[in-house]
């Protein structure tokens, strides 16, 4: 029975071609879109998933509008957090983190590209990252 359904395709598809191979074409490109989109959606909600608070964690985005358009920002100023601090009381604990450094650093005579960001020590409080030394 199976076999009768392949001769079946088989002469279908010979008998029409051109839309058999406009159907194969999009059923491969629709599934590699699919399979792309999937592993993209699995990588994005797995992000920074390691830590213990991770249900508690909260990241404040701005909203920057100006004449034309929106955009949302993944920063905000250092003063809110001292007004998070003072003003919400549901808030345990809140940390910023900032660009602190930056330049070129010469180690065996050679110029290497350096760049760093500084937080607060709350900042461990709320991430389960591991201090490697200092």
């Amino acid at each position: 029975m199976i076999s009768s359904y392949f001769k079946t395709a088989r002469r279908v598809i010979t008998r029409n071609r051109v839309f058999s191979l406009i159907n194969i074409i999009g059923l491969a490109a629709s599934m590699s879109v699919g399979l792309l989109f999937i592993s993209i959606l699995t990588d994005v909600l797995k992000y920074d998933r390691f830590h213990e608070k991770k249900d508690r964690t909260v990241r404040v985005i701005t909203n920057h509008r100006d004449s034309q358009n929106e955009v949302k920002l993944a920063t905000s100023s250092f003063a809110l957090a001292q007004e998070i601090r003072d003003d919400v009381p549901e808030a345990e604990t809140v940390t910023t983190v900032g660009y602190g450094f930056g330049g070129d650093f010469m180690f065996e005579n050679k110029v290497q590209p350096l760049k760093g960001f500084w937080a607060q020590p709350s900042f461990f409080d709320v991430f389960s990252f591991s201090i490697a030394a200092g």
